[in-house]
């Protein structure tokens, strides 16, 4: 079919979704058939399992506390500043 959609899960890894959709929820056997890369869909035709392809589809995480932050290995161009402290009298 040419016009696909999707009915989003209120619920997706513990986490209320019902206000929040976002495209990275779609998992990607679906992504394929929402898409028309095939016509079959994944309920009826499970996709092959490949040794790298995660086995659970996460959430996008940018915005939170759990997003991937790199560890830079370049030297900080800004510094922060640290008032003086004066000794206890």
């Amino acid at each position: 079919g040419r016009h696909r959609w999707v009915i989003y899960t209120e619920e997706m890894n513990g986490k209320n979704t019902f206000w929040e959709v976002d495209g990275s929820m779609v998992p990607p056997e679906w992504h394929r058939w929402l898409h028309s890369m095939t016509d079959d869909p994944p309920t009826t035709h499970p996709p092959v399992a490949h040794k790298y392809i995660s086995e659970n589809h996460k959430l996008n995480l940018s915005g939170t506390p759990g997003q991937y932050v790199p560890y830079s290995t370049t030297r900080k161009k800004i510094q922060e500043w640290v008032p003086p402290t004066t000794a206890p009298k």
